[in-house]
């Protein structure tokens, strides 16, 4: 009895230890926030929704045999869209004005980033993305997903380094 409760109490520590390893093997990985909301696009009979995905690394390589770069307060934007129905533009896929708006809750300093983005999903057509790179500063930033159709408001706060 006395070994099944060493052998138990040498697996749960093993188990802390790996996961305590993991998280600090993960506390410079990349941070992520996404955002998606319905809307209807341009057109007779467009809807489906948008997305946007935020990303922020402490850390960025270049390449093979540069430097790494410092790359604190700084985040990848990339925004699109997927939807079904009929284009106001025949042989066009469906599509809509994205913004993304941003604030950071530290500084007070805010920006956007907008444009077109479009995809049908049936039938599967090539899909128009926004993508950007923001300086934001560190701290937490409040991320805000809208069209320039009727949409549901999407936000979510990403903790950038």
């Amino acid at each position: 009895m006395r070994w099944i409760r060493t052998a138990g109490a040498v697996t749960l520590a093993a188990a802390a230890a790996t996961s305590v390893q993991a998280g600090v093997a993960n506390a410079d990985g990349p941070r992520r926030a996404e955002l998606r909301t319905a809307t209807v696009a341009y057109g007779p009979a467009c809807v489906g929704q948008v997305f946007a995905q935020m990303v922020s690394t402490r850390v960025s390589y270049p390449g093979p045999g540069l430097p790494a770069q410092d790359n604190r307060g700084v985040v990848y934007i990339s925004a699109g869209g997927g939807f079904v129905g009929v284009s106001d533009h025949p042989g066009r896929p469906c599509r809509v004005t994205t913004t993304v708006r941003w604030r950071n809750l530290w500084t007070g300093a805010s920006g956007v980033v907008a444009g077109l983005t479009s995809g049908n999903l049936v039938p599967p057509a090539p899909q128009e993305m926004v993508s950007r790179v923001v300086r934001t500063g560190s701290g937490p930033v409040e991320f805000t997903l809208t069209t320039d159709r009727p949409h549901l408001l999407e936000r979510n706060v990403l903790r950038v380094y």
